[in-house]
């Protein structure tokens, strides 16, 4: 697993959701309640993206069918199977970072906003 930082705080507004790429794997980010979430940028029922979804209360709902999934494990509402796989975020000063498996990848190409 590899901390990356995938931006800043500032360009994901309180309620809402950013996609970002990280080495061709795409993840939500999402702030709500003034704390960031992150799960992988795929509705796992409708194939949906996650980060164009509607935040607020703790979960985010899938903008293709209005499926809800907890911010902070991926569970669907509700206790149904689905789930979205949750990514462990942080904050580095301004900046939002994913702990994320890139064992197979280069990181030789990956731009990080924070200039590491």
């Amino acid at each position: 697993m590899r901390t990356i930082c995938v931006g800043r705080i500032a360009d994901i507004p309180e309620g809402e959701g950013k996609a970002v790429k990280v080495l061709g794997r795409e993840y939500a980010v999402f702030r709500d309640g003034g704390k960031l979430y992150a799960l992988e940028n795929r509705c796992p029922h409708a194939g949906g993206p996650l980060a164009d979804g509607f935040v607020g209360g703790g979960f985010v709902t899938c903008p293709l069918h209005g499926m809800k999934f907890d911010l902070q494990t991926g569970q669907a509402a509700g206790g149904g199977g689905d789930k979205a796989r949750s990514i462990s975020v942080t904050r580095e000063e301004e900046f939002i970072c994913l702990e994320v498996d890139l064992a197979d990848r280069n990181l030789q190409n990956h731009a990080c906003p924070c200039g590491r």
